[in-house]
This record gives structure tokens, C-alpha cells and sequence, in this order.
């Protein structure tokens, strides 16, 4: 029993150090974990949300009638739950929660005081991705592919106060969870090579909701409205910073 333990960590000794799987710039054996946070921005494509505001606001402004859809920002948590660095190449795999809103309001004079119309999105999901990339300087590696898998847990709301004092509200959301998928790339940039850095990733996101629905009835987009709630995805940046340690 005790010569097949000492085997065992020499296997283990010889394929940290071995040259052909050596890890670079001190990372650990299997390579670095770690925790992040980030600021994002989504695009997405929302035809039946957009289509329905224009119905629902009709007897407003244009300015008031033409309310978009179309970008939400907010911020990410997540965890690297490995990052193995070898001497040509690095691959890693990830997990995160994303929180996402766009909000657009409107005020306007009623003989009961001042009037504020309010619709909010959100977008949170859950996503789990694996990326690979190279090192191209000490301080600098570039993420040749990222791609993903995320789930949806998302509302929209309509509210409408006068004078702070709310007089109808309502959400609506999907029958079921979304699930939609990610990819892209992007570069990042070493603070203390390899345990703190900065990373910028670009990706494209598909997703579809062809509606939403609550408890009391109401529908967004209503049957005689030909389209789907949010279309499709589209662009997405996040901006996040690492902070890792050797496994």
C-alpha cells in the first residue's frame, strides 16, 4: 500500500513538471480557480415588446410613443472554475450570473397631479461557457473562442404612479425558462501576471421569447401582433476582473 501511494505522487509530480504540459508564469498544477465581477452591455432585438408599446402608448407624444427595447446594461458575477495555462495554448471553463435591465419612463400632467409611466426589462440568466486562447506577451493572452450555454430568468414590468402614489402595475414572464447560447473572444490583460487581470470578451447571443404571459390574463405581444417578443439576441461586451488562485 505504501509503494502504490508513492507512485502515485510521483505520477502526480511528473505531470506537473513534465515539459510538454508545463504551466507557465507559476500557476499550480492543474492550473488556477478564481472568482469575477464585470460591468456588461447586451443588444437584442425586442419587435413584439417594441410593437405592443407603440399600441399601448398610442394616445401619447411621439415622443412618448416611440419607446425602444433594444439594449440593457447591468453587471456579472462569476467564477473560473479552472484555468490551465500550458506553454502554447490555455483553456478554461466558467460560470456566472448575469444581471441585466433597460427602463424606459415618461411623465405627463393629469388633473389628479403628475402622471409617471414606467417599463422595465429584465434579463438575468445563468450561464456556463468554456473558452480556449493563446499567450501572446507575458502580460497579455488572447481568447481565440468563447462559447456558452445561458438560461433565462427574465420580466417585464408596467407601472404607473401619480404623484408617487402607484395606480396600476403588472409583470409578465416566460411559461418556462430560456435557454440560448453564446459565442465569441476576446483578449486579456495581466495586473500580476497570472492572478489578477482584466478581460474583455465580445460575443454574439442567440435567444428567442416568443412571449410573455402573467396570472390575470395578460399577454405580450397579443395574438393579432405577428411577432415574437424579443426576435433574437445580438451583441454583448463585458468588461470583468479576475482574481485567481493556484489549484
Amino acid at each position: 500500500m505504501r509503494n502504490k501511494t508513492y507512485i502515485n505522487i510521483l505520477v502526480l509530480f511528473l505531470f506537473c513538471t513534465a515539459e510538454n504540459y508545463s504551466q507557465t508564469f507559476g500557476f499550480g498544477c492543474l492550473g488556477l480557480s478564481g472568482v469575477y465581477g464585470g460591468i456588461s452591455q447586451f443588444n437584442y432585438q425586442a419587435d413584439g415588446l417594441n410593437e405592443s408599446l407603440k399600441i399601448i402608448t398610442a394616445d401619447k407624444t411621439s415622443a412618448q410613443n416611440n419607446l425602444q427595447f433594444k439594449q440593457a446594461t447591468g453587471y456579472r458575477v462569476g467564477a473560473n472554475i479552472f484555468r490551465a495555462k500550458f506553454k502554447h495554448v490555455f483553456l478554461s471553463a466558467k460560470g456566472y450570473f448575469q444581471f441585466l435591465k433597460e427602463e424606459h419612463s415618461y411623465s405627463q400632467s393629469t388633473s389628479n397631479g403628475i402622471e409617471k409611466n414606467t417599463y422595465r426589462l429584465s434579463l438575468n440568466h445563468w450561464g456556463v461557457g468554456i473558452d480556449i486562447g493563446i499567450p501572446v506577451f507575458t502580460i497579455l493572452d488572447l481568447k481565440l473562442l468563447e462559447g456558452g450555454v445561458t438560461f433565462f430568468n427574465s420580466d417585464f414590468v408596467s407601472e404607473v404612479t401619480i404623484e408617487g402614489s402607484t395606480q396600476s402595475n403588472y409583470s409578465v414572464s416566460p411559461d418556462k425558462t430560456k435557454i440560448g447560447y453564446y459565442v465569441g473572444g476576446g483578449i486579456i490583460f495581466y495586473l500580476v501576471p497570472d492572478y489578477i487581470s482584466v478581460e474583455g470578451t465580445a460575443a454574439y447571443s442567440f435567444f428567442q421569447f416568443d412571449k410573455m404571459t402573467n396570472n390575470s390574463d395578460v399577454t405580450i405581444p397579443a395574438e393579432h401582433i405577428n411577432k415574437k417578443f424579443i426576435e433574437q439576441g445580438g451583441f454583448t461586451a463585458v468588461v470583468q476582473l479576475n482574481i485567481g488562485f493556484p489549484l
